[in-house]
């Protein structure tokens, strides 16, 4: 018997085995892109193109991330000249208060005011040289030194001529930046030796002078300086609500784009499970036609042999 198996039967059963192949290997590598939930092995079967994509959503994703942990802390630490500033504002009203029973001449009269002043000295010397994780907050950039000096209360830093001065003051006027975004910086340090903290202090030690002196002016301008420093605890809180907000604001627009990049970068690299599940499903399919055309095409090579 001759061999006669029709060349167009062998081109057929060639371009089925290898599309048989093909679908085999496609099946494999869908398989193990859905078992591994990665598109890609390693990075050298990612093209130069998508590969420098990568590389940069990766460094953007890096910035991002550092950003807003450092938002995060820098919102906490605002928070901290938030309470101090509050509290603060707490003594001046009271101070306020104390003043006002001790120019009258009948509460005044045997009022301890220096003992009192002297206290009140304290209770800002107190928050002002407050630590925060360790480190003074109100000291510029020598965080490991306590700003106001122990000795403050017996100290004036009014002299007699009426010139208020820092001279308790024992850090520096480095005030530190932080970019909270990509286009905004703020300035957001404040110092012991702030005007209004100098005002607050000569306030006090000006009630002293009264004490010694009976001489109403000096509670006349400790009233005027402590209404001084009613307004620049106003500005300061002010301040520092205005820049929580914009910190915040920050953190959720760099929140979002981070989402943003986190999502371009999982499209580029992890495997749609879904959608690479119903793909595996059809190219199966596929696969099992080619073998049942495969088997036919052999059937049919056979009976043109068997002729």
């Amino acid at each position: 018997m001759s061999l006669n198996i029709s060349p167009t039967h062998l081109v057929t059963h060639k371009r089925i085995t290898g599309a048989t192949t093909d679908s085999y290997r496609s099946i494999d590598k869908l398989s193990k892109q859905i078992s591994s939930q990665k598109q890609y092995d390693q990075f050298s079967e990612v093209d130069p193109h998508t590969l420098r994509v990568l590389q940069d959503l990766e460094t953007e994703t890096k910035i991002s991330e550092t950003r807003i942990q450092n938002n995060i802390l820098l919102d906490k630490r605002l928070g901290e000249y938030e309470n101090t500033l509050s509290s603060l504002r707490d003594v001046l009203d009271e101070t306020l208060n104390f003043v006002q029973i001790a120019k009258n001449p009948a509460s005044g009269r045997n009022l301890p005011i220096s003992d009192i002043a002297n206290s009140f000295i304290n209770q800002v010397k107190g928050f002002l040289n407050k630590t925060y994780e360790g480190r003074h907050i109100f000291s510029g950039s020598k965080t490991d030194v306590a700003p106001v000096e122990p000795n403050v209360a017996l100290i004036s830093n009014i002299s007699a001529n009426g010139t208020i001065s820092a001279n308790y003051y024992r850090g520096d006027n480095v005030t530190p930046t932080q970019q909270i975004s990509e286009f905004q910086t703020i300035d957001y340090a404040i110092t012991a030796n702030n005007e209004t903290f100098q005002k607050f202090f000569a306030a006090l030690h000006l009630t002293k002078k009264f004490e010694e002196t009976k001489d109403y002016s000096y509670i006349a301008k400790t009233n005027d300086l402590l209404q001084d420093v009613k307004h620049g605890l106003s500005n300061m809180l002010s301040v520092i609500g205005s820049h929580s907000d914009n910190i915040r604001r920050s953190m959720h627009d760099e929140s979002m784009s981070l989402k943003a990049k986190k999502e371009l970068k999982s499209s580029i690299i992890d495997t749609d499970i879904p959608t690479a599940s119903t793909e595996f499903a059809l190219k199966q399919a596929k696969l099992q036609a080619l073998f049942m055309l495969t088997a036919k095409t052999a059937d049919m090579s056979i009976l043109g042999y068997l002729k």
